[in-house]
């Protein structure tokens, strides 16, 4: 029979809202986000779940606009215990950050976790079925190449952030656009013309790092205004541990469109302790000493 129950405990601070659900099996579970304005923005809603399903509190019934499903899959329903029309909401999907554009936006009212679904970290820790492909150990040597210019420590690979970037790229080809997704993770894009893959995604990182020209290193905060240098940060933000990749070519111009996601992304602030200056020789030396011509996206 199926359970379901309603979060009933919950304290609001400066528009966020916790939510416990009583009684919970907590092996399992997942946290999720909601947000009452699209693209993540607005008042926040945190939900645990465990198995069931759960009627969203009262305050909340048709405020939803976004969702950061913290890389767990989930069912929400426009009506209260997990009934009515339903749409599944899994990492990496199109429309996570504007709910409208899978038409339920303010509509849902309860959720349940996906019928054997993996959350993110047991994504991340389970085994490959076979091989890494060589694609994605080449896309994360690349990264990893130009972060030790700068001293910070190696990004490893993701297969849940290499899925998300390839879903995206195949999009883009697919529908002939260049355009950013709305998922929650870092996201750097570029076209190349080069032969192959390897050689593609290597000019794709290449260019992102050249972006170190747009780039103040005396004066870190102000790189949040100068938006041109934030393919170059996404490569170097300390903080950011995991990356993707995703690579798909057009069949009529053999244009390669190349994806990269990043866990954690980064910020719109904390400039001078993620983005260090380059380092040679164990010494810190002027930026100009390293600033490219860019080369465009």
């Amino acid at each position: 029979m199926k359970t379901t129950q309603s979060a009933f405990a919950h304290a609001t601070i400066l528009g966020v809202i916790f939510l416990t659900i009583p009684q919970c099996d907590c092996r399992g579970r997942e946290e999720v986000i909601f947000f009452s304005d699209p693209f993540y923005e607005g008042d926040r809603l945190f939900i645990t779940l465990a198995q069931g399903c759960y009627t969203i509190d009262d305050d909340w019934i048709n405020r939803i606009s976004s969702v950061d499903t913290q890389g767990a899959c989930i069912m929400a329903y426009e009506q209260g215990d997990c009934k009515g029309p339903s749409v599944k909401l899994a990492p990496g999907q199109r429309g996570l950050g504007h709910l409208g554009r899978l038409s339920f936006d303010n509509v849902l009212s309860s959720i349940s976790i996906c019928k054997d679904a993996v959350s993110l970290n047991q994504e991340r820790n389970k085994e490959i079925d076979g091989p890494v492909p060589e694609i994605w150990k080449f896309a994360v040597e690349e990264h990893n190449k130009y972060r030790k210019m700068h001293g910070v420590p190696n990004l490893r690979g993701d297969p849940m952030l290499h899925r998300t970037a390839q879903q995206h790229a195949d999009y883009l080809v697919r529908n002939i656009k260049f355009e950013a997704s709305d998922n929650k993770y870092g996201e750097n894009l570029a076209t190349s013309y080069k032969a192959d893959k390897f050689d593609a995604i290597r000019d794709a990182v290449q260019r992102w790092y050249d972006k170190i020209e747009f780039y103040d290193f005396r004066n870190p905060e102000s790189n949040k205004q100068k938006p041109r240098g934030g393919q170059f940060s996404s490569i170097i933000w300390k903080a950011t541990t995991h990356v993707g990749i995703g690579i798909a070519q057009h069949d009529k111009e053999k244009k390669w469109v190349v994806v990269a996601n990043y866990d954690p992304p980064a910020k719109t602030s904390k400039y001078a302790e993620n983005v260090p200056p380059p380092v040679r020789r164990g010494q810190m030396e002027s930026p100009r000493v390293f600033r490219t011509r860019s080369r465009g996206n």
